[in-house]
């Protein structure tokens, strides 16, 4: 697995040229996309994560001619995946300033949370008893931070299933070590890594298989694009 990350602030007041340019290089799904959105700091997202796709795309030894006929094709419940390249399955999020991107030969779930203050209603309703109390325990710094890692590996498992969060987070049970997290429904559990990597905001990858997770996050920066 290897996970890129950009930052979106170079890319919000981008002259008009650059950012055609910019967007011409991304897959007709994402162009469309970016054209309908009318907040600037929604098209930069959009942007930094459609190329963010084509950098990781490329990475993995596929071709530039290749990315420019790709397709993104959706699962039953919209998760995203290019038509014809198996081998290559991703994850994208973004929060705040941030987008990041994961990458995996199979189905993976990444996530990353803006940490900022943490709503106690929210834990009451998703989280379960037992993590419910590992907030009430902890400091209001630390309680800061545990939601967070929680919320973000929730997050990132609804991912891996390609269910979204529609169906619901509160039986994802996250383990007191953050290394899995199981659904208390299914029965079914996944490996999952957090990362701090990036100043105020809590990250976390997620996946069937074991020891797969990078030891950092690769940060890409604009010129890296080009």
């Amino acid at each position: 697995m290897k996970i890129y990350a950009a930052n979106i602030q170079a890319f919000e007041r981008i002259e008009e040229k650059c950012r055609l340019e910019w967007i011409g290089m991304l897959d007709q799904e994402r162009r469309e996309r970016i054209n309908c959105l009318k907040q600037e700091k929604d098209r930069a997202q959009s942007l930094v994560a459609g190329l963010l796709l084509r950098y990781s795309f490329l990475k993995e030894g596929y071709t530039a001619k290749q990315w420019e006929n790709v397709k993104v094709q959706r699962g039953s419940y919209g998760k995203p995946r290019l038509e014809g390249y198996p081998a290559f399955c991703y994850s994208l999020s973004h929060s705040g300033r941030w987008v990041i991107c994961g990458v995996h030969s199979k189905e993976l779930g990444i996530d990353i949370q803006e940490m900022r203050s943490w709503n106690d209603r929210l834990a009451k309703r998703f989280f379960s008893k037992e993590e419910y109390e590992r907030l009430e325990v902890a400091d209001r710094i630390q309680a800061k931070q545990l939601f967070f890692k929680m919320w973000a590996a929730k997050e990132s498992y609804a991912k891996l299933t390609g269910e979204g969060i529609g169906k619901g987070i509160s039986q994802y049970l996250t383990s007191v070590e953050y290394d899995h997290i199981t659904d208390t429904q299914e029965h079914v559990a996944a490996e999952i890594r957090i990362y701090e990597d990036i100043p105020d905001y809590m990250i976390c990858a997620c996946s069937r298989e074991k020891n797969i997770f990078p030891n950092e996050i690769k940060v890409i920066s604009d010129e890296d694009f080009i």
